[in-house]
């Protein structure tokens, strides 16, 4: 496969785990935006998860309401299998943007 700068995203997540991504190539992510929707301060979760493991890429961070943050400061390699997964605090609250450079 060649390699393909991708978007994926998700809005309206919320208390129940929403797979945002899973990668069927080895793939880098470049970055992942969060978006507080809401006017409250709400903990969010982002893992990996594949079929042996689920590893907390953020756990127990605050957004603050109306606020937007850039969660991965670093590269971060996913291989075949491996899905980024969000919740929040709060039903139909965070907005998600996954960056993506597949096929590496």
């Amino acid at each position: 496969m060649a390699k393909e700068f991708s978007k994926f995203s998700a809005g309206s997540v919320g208390t129940a785990p929403v797979t945002v991504f899973t990668a069927i190539t080895k793939t880098l992510i470049m970055g992942c935006n969060i978006s507080n929707t809401t006017s409250y301060n709400l903990p969010v979760s982002v893992k990996i998860v594949n079929e042996l493991s689920t590893i907390s890429i953020v756990s127990g961070f605050r957004l603050d309401g109306r606020s937007n943050d850039e969660l991965v400061k670093n590269k971060i390699v996913l291989e075949i299998g491996d899905s980024i997964v969000v919740s929040s605090g709060l039903d139909n609250s965070i907005d998600v943007v996954i960056s993506a450079l597949e096929g590496v």
